[in-house]
């Protein structure tokens, strides 16, 4: 069932759409929910959308992370408030991928949020929320992510999370900068 799932989404079956659905909503097989949130993804038909929501709360994280993974890939800002809420979800995955999600969807309601996360007590998520503030211009961010780059707690990331992270903060810590300089000797912005 699992596999028969999946190759559904990779069909783009428009018509295993309310099967997909009531798979998602009733199987007791927490992979075949999963993979049923991943396929109705691949599918990218947003009469999913509700469904996909409902299941950022299932048992699984699989299925959450499957759910949330696949409300990014139909990018309906409908589901921006789900996604927000899955920054609070107890594994770091499913926060990391409501990260990027939140990327996607491109809404800057997620900035406060996403600077909270900064502080989390995963370093991979704090560097995913810097990296997301990164794509989303969180300006408002800039001293809280200055900080980040000087936390020693993140030596442990991986050298291509850190370059990542460095790579999304570099804009916003230039244009803070530009700001602060051009604030200071207000004849710079005109020339």
């Amino acid at each position: 069932r699992d596999q028969a799932t999946r190759a559904l989404g990779q069909l783009k079956s428009e018509s295993a759409i309310n099967a997909l659905i009531n798979v998602l909503r009733t199987d007791k097989d927490e992979s075949v929910r999963s993979s049923a949130a991943w396929a109705l993804g691949e599918i990218r038909n947003p009469m999913a959308i509700r469904t996909l929501i409902s299941a950022i709360k299932d048992s699984s994280s699989y299925v959450r992370y499957n759910a949330i993974r696949s409300l990014g890939v139909i990018g309906d800002k409908r589901a921006t408030r789900a996604v927000l809420s899955a920054l609070e979800d107890r594994d770091p995955k499913i926060r990391i991928i409501a990260t990027e999600v939140l990327v996607e969807l491109n809404d800057s309601r997620a900035v406060r949020q996403l600077t909270q996360l900064l502080d989390d007590m995963e370093p991979a998520v704090r560097m995913a929320a810097a990296w997301a503030l990164g794509k989303l211009r969180g300006g408002r961010a800039t001293l809280k992510l200055i900080n980040a780059l000087n936390d020693r707690k993140d030596f442990t990331i991986s050298s291509s999370m850190r370059r990542k992270y460095l790579d999304s903060v570099a804009p916003i810590l230039r244009r803070a900068y530009k700001d602060e300089v051009n604030e200071a000797h207000p004849f710079n912005s005109i020339m």
